[in-house]
């Protein structure tokens, strides 16, 4: 899939398309998109996107939200706001002292009860790691039936078929049932990398902004609805205990939301949320604890990255369901 993205989107006619619609955006004020992150794999690809967007965007802060967002000052045409989920220790290594030195704000999601802890890594990285460990030319058998592992692709067509299954889950069966294929194929846990607390207020002191992303990473929707407000009120007191006062942001774990667990981040005091429904943000109209996201490929080349974000023009967002079913959930 990433391979035939990278072949349309290279080619003159997207290329095209992709410059008028930049066109018509250049000409709106507060619409808002918000890229979305995780690891940073490869920090050359990754320095080229930063420099891209530092040249043809309008990089903001989670802080210039809010303002905007506050009948402040609009945001500016072109305005693009850089969020990374996981507080993954390549944020501090690779991202970030690019960012830096390009003058591009960051906000880092933080899952509290991960730093300075002996937690194991997270599920779905045991997943991979399990799955690239399998033997070659053999099928692995799991709770979503017999899974390929005899080549890459199928090997990674797996791994897609696992995590969508997995995430259906309620919480708890979830981490039983990756506990149970990790230890049936005798892979050890390993130790988490996310960021320490002390690395975390460095980032803080430096400019990064620190948002909330839960306390262990539930997906919200699959656990008790007290639970889901305890992972996000405990989050945020983790931040502020550690950190100091700020912005009080969250990023769903996963993106997933639905009524109850928006009331319960609009109880703890939540000031922005954001899920990872694709689009931008009219933020004359947005839901404030709704915020579409884009979801990017450190990897991605530019004509990769332009591309995504003309298929989240917000032009696209009232269309988008009809072609994109993660739009509405």
């Amino acid at each position: 899939m990433a391979g035939l993205l990278r072949r349309v989107a290279e080619t003159a006619a997207v290329g095209r398309l992709v410059g008028a619609v930049e066109r018509l955006d250049a000409r709106r004020p507060n619409l808002l998109r918000v890229l979305t992150y995780h690891r940073v794999d490869d920090p050359v690809a990754f320095g080229a996107q930063a420099a891209f967007l530092a040249r043809s965007c309008a990089t903001v802060s989670a802080a210039d939200v809010l303002a905007s967002l506050g009948g402040g000052p609009p945001l500016p045409p072109r305005a693009v706001l850089l969020t990374f989920d996981d507080a993954y220790r390549s944020f501090a290594t690779d991202a970030w002292p690019v960012l830096r030195s390009l003058g591009i704000p960051a906000l880092l999601f933080v899952p509290t009860a991960y730093p300075d802890s002996e937690r194991p890594s997270f599920w779905w990285d045991r997943v991979d790691r399990t799955l690239a460990q399998a033997p070659r030319g053999t099928s692995v058998e799991t709770f979503a039936g017999c899974l390929s592992t005899e080549s890459a692709p199928a090997r990674s067509a797996s791994l897609r078929t696992l995590k969508l299954r997995l995430k259906d889950l309620p919480h708890r069966e979830l981490v039983a049932e990756v506990e149970r294929l990790c230890t049936r194929l005798g892979v050890p846990p390993g130790r988490h990398d996310v960021l320490g607390w002390d690395e975390l207020r460095r980032l803080a002191r430096e400019g990064v902004t620190l948002g909330a992303h839960t306390r262990t990473h539930p997906v919200l929707t699959r656990v008790p609805p007290v639970e889901a407000e305890s992972e996000i009120a405990g989050s945020l007191a983790d931040l502020e205990r550690e950190i100091g006062p700020g912005p009080r942001l969250l990023a769903y774990p996963d993106g997933r939301h639905d009524d109850g667990v928006v009331g319960a981040a609009a109880r703890a005091g939540v000031e922005l949320a954001v899920t990872t429904r694709r689009g931008t943000n009219d933020l004359r109209a947005a839901d404030r604890l709704r915020l579409r996201r884009i979801h990017v490929e450190a990897s991605d080349p530019r004509p990769v990255l332009r591309a995504r974000l003309l298929y989240s023009s917000v032009y696209l967002n009232r269309l988008r369901p009809l072609f994109d079913p993660q739009a509405v959930t």
